[in-house]
């Protein structure tokens, strides 16, 4: 019995030693064996199937069903803001741009053009957004605020009568593939850079829709990274105002369009919101205080018997019975209600705001987060953005049970798996041995033993730890 335990108590020795010693052969073989971006092959979703869906039609009632669902879309990492902006903020409140629409019939909203009908420009690393046929940014090197170093940006070109036109932010997004090849953006999206985890993904180029939409072409399965900067200054309301009421010129057409078998008594409504608006900009405030004043935000708002029966449409549903409803009423309420008064005006769907994440030091973007708001077009300006939903209808997630302590933890954890574990590359390599006091020179390599020595040190220690 005696022999027999001794023997037992040697095995289990012997089997933690090799235990030990597999562990770090493993974790050296991981460190330094030459990685090349195989994380496109490993990568899935971490947070379940796809997530949100922005196809290229949208049916009304789809952003009410996911406003309480805390699945995670997106992570932000601020990399560059306007000077005196808070970084560190509980929540964002920027709108994420996504898709955009031009068509509405029967409660359901699509594009006249679906083509793709440009690639981007890409100069130094970054491919540049047209606005009004012009690039309205310039590749610069440029001091990254919240980074402390210096590499290649982009700043944003003056547009004459528009004071904030150059306010940009410049953010890191890593997203989770929700089935769609959009990228989202916050503002006025004005150059993109991707992030590609591999040969295959460095093929990738962007274009750009009809509505401004940006795509990934020929996308490959799994979350993706890149970075945007946007254009996230605002025009001030005199500056609005001073565009008048322009004449609209053909291209705008498909945004004044009313396909929906819509009553007199839409038409009447927009004219008497609208009676004594001078300029364009009078218009779109007193649609946008009507719709804010006198209707209630509701995600489990009934359809009206009159809209069950198909004798009305959906958004006059909302406008005259139920007087109730979610961010895709009240925007595609706004919409219509512009178009019967001559303002170019289209639907946009994305993202609203992001929570802090103080342990990864991210913002996070969840299905919660969707929304739907309204463009109106500017003149020279360009679309600008507005939003008639109920300021407490926008933040859903603000006071929802996923934003304590834990979820942070887990979404940390989930974030940290991804950078460390399955992008870990061959840039990530070179730049552990560099700190480790191993530089490559030319073809050769420069060996800093001051630097190296303490670390084959602890792993000769490490070993005859392990060996006694």
């Amino acid at each position: 019995d005696r022999y027999a335990t001794r023997e037992l108590s040697r095995l289990g020795r012997a089997a933690g030693q090799v235990a030990l010693i597999a562990a770090v052969a493993g974790a050296a073989t991981f460190a330094l064996f030459p990685r090349f971006g195989v994380g496109v092959f490993l990568r899935g979703n971490l947070y379940g199937n796809e997530s949100v869906g922005f196809s290229d039609s949208v049916q009304l009632g789809g952003f009410g069903t996911i406003k309480n669902d805390a699945t995670v879309v997106m992570h932000l990492v601020p990399l560059d803001a306007p000077a005196g902006s808070d970084v560190e903020t509980t929540r964002l409140t920027w709108h994420l741009r996504g898709s955009a629409f031009d068509s509405y019939q029967n409660g359901r909203w699509g594009r006249s053009n679906d083509a793709v009908h440009e690639d981007l420009a890409r100069k130094r690393g970054y491919y540049l957004v047209r606005e009004n046929g012009e690039i309205p940014g310039e590749v610069v090197a440029a001091p990254y605020r919240f980074a402390g170093q210096t590499g290649e940006s982009v700043v944003a070109v003056p547009v004459p009568g528009f004071a904030a036109s150059t306010e940009t932010t410049r953010m890191l997004v890593t997203m989770e593939d929700i089935g769609t090849d959009l990228l989202f953006a916050a503002g006025r999206p004005l150059a993109y850079s991707l992030s590609p985890r591999g040969a295959i993904e460095s093929r990738n180029i962007l274009g750009a829709d009809v509505d401004d939409q940006v795509r990934i072409l020929d996308r490959q399965p799994g979350p993706i990274q890149y970075e945007f900067v946007g254009r996230t200054g605002e025009p001030s309301r005199g500056e609005l105002a001073a565009v008048g009421e322009p004449p609209v010129p053909p291209y705008l057409g498909p945004y004044l369009q009313l396909d929906g078998d819509f009553s007199p008594e839409l038409h009447a409504l927009a004219q008497e919101i609208t009676a004594g608006a001078e300029t364009r900009i009078d218009k779109v405030e007193a649609v946008q205080a009507y719709l804010l004043d006198n209707y209630q935000y509701s995600l489990d708002q009934p359809l009206s018997p009159r809209v069950q029966s198909g004798e009305i449409d959906p958004v006059e549903g909302f406008l005259f019975d139920t007087k109730a409803g979610h961010c895709e009423y009240f925007a595609s309420a706004m919409v219509i209600l512009l178009r019967e008064v001559g303002v170019p005006t289209r639907n946009v769907n994305g993202f609203y705001g992001a929570h802090y994440n103080e342990i990864g030091e991210f913002y996070v973007v969840r299905q919660a987060d969707a929304h739907s708001w309204v463009e109106v077009h500017f003149d020279d300006l360009g679309w600008i953005t507005f939003d008639p939903t109920p300021p407490a209808g926008r933040t859903a997630g603000d006071d929802a049970p996923w934003f304590p302590a834990l979820a942070n933890i887990g979404d940390a954890l989930r974030d940290a798996y991804l950078e460390y574990v399955i992008d870990y590359d061959l840039g990530d390599q070179l730049e552990m041995l560099e700190n480790i006091g191993v530089e490559r020179r030319g073809r050769g390599l420069k060996i800093d033993w001051r630097q190296l020595g303490p670390w084959i040190g602890g792993g000769v220690a490490l070993l005859l730890l392990v060996a006694a």
